[in-house]
């Protein structure tokens, strides 16, 4: 096989006891050898691997933050009276997040909900409503779902 003098070929040459040999041809004359301990080239691989997800993994938790959650009512809890009952959701991230208003164990209808809307840092903000009556002996609450986290119960205090 004849080689022009400006054509460089690298060739791998394959695997000799746990070495990676790569052979510089020009004009069918050795010029270089070099060999690379492949034990380090895969601990390079695996450390570079492992930095990236870490790096993907901070950028991510950086941003997620547990909403903050305010249960009340419009007008001091009197049992009996017209009143709104209010779930206010605030300062959480990402957005996924899904609220319910209840009375005892049943969801209350028809709710009213906010648009979601953010702050400057990406945090959101969301409140839902409805009408109720309140009753001596039932418990009312707010269910927040925010993400994959398991839903967490607020309870309703009248005296607040």
């Amino acid at each position: 096989m004849s080689l022009s003098l400006t054509i460089f070929i690298s060739v791998l040459l394959g695997v000799n006891r746990g070495q990676v040999h790569l052979l510089h041809i020009q004009s069918e004359k050795c010029i270089l050898q070099r060999t690379v301990d492949r034990k380090t080239a895969s601990n390079m691989k695996l450390f570079l691997c492992l930095t990236a997800l870490a790096a993907l993994y901070c950028a991510v938790e950086s941003r997620y933050s547990p909403p903050k959650v305010q249960v009340y009512s419009t007008k001091p809890g009197l049992f009996g009276d017209d009143n709104i009952l209010l779930c206010h959701v605030s300062d959480f991230h990402p957005p996924d997040i899904t609220i319910q208003l209840m009375r005892n164990a049943a969801e209350l209808t028809p709710a009213n909900q906010t648009d979601l809307a953010f702050k400057q840092n990406w945090h959101f903000h969301l409140t839902r409503s409805v009408k109720f009556k309140p009753q001596e002996g039932e418990e009312y609450r707010c269910v927040v779902k925010h993400g994959s986290d398991s839903a967490k119960s607020y309870l309703w205090d009248p005296n607040v």
